[in-house]
């Protein structure tokens, strides 16, 4: 109770509501929340001194070599997973461009909606 009415700041009546899955769901996203907070906190830093470093600098440095943060291995892993879940969207093997898959889909789409009437 302690937690729910002093640090998520719920009222008493609402934390008296919750039923227990109800509050481990409140209390995720509430932690959830900070963490992106503290996240947003250090990357906002972390920028700040790059570019203040940059000029004194011969080389172009790059954020995430002068502060190396604990999530950046995990950020990197998000992106080639998502890198490699669009490699699968490839139309049976044809090498479309995103443009024309869409307009394919689209005469498709209209030749079907033809049909049914």
């Amino acid at each position: 109770m302690g937690y729910a009415v002093g640090v998520v700041g719920m009222r008493l009546d609402d934390f008296c509501r919750l039923s227990p899955e109800e509050f481990s769901s409140v209390s995720e996203a509430f932690s959830h929340n900070q963490e992106q907070h503290v996240e947003d906190s250090w990357e906002r830093m972390r920028l700040l001194a790059a570019i203040t470093i940059q000029p004194h600098c011969k080389n172009r440095i790059r954020k995430e070599q002068l502060v190396p943060l604990p999530w950046d291995k995990k950020n990197k892993d998000n992106q080639l997973s998502q890198s490699s879940q669009l490699s699968h969207l490839s139309y049976h093997g044809d090498n479309l461009t995103i443009e024309q898959r869409l307009a394919r889909a689209k005469k498709r789409m209209e030749m079907e909606k033809g049909k049914e009437i």
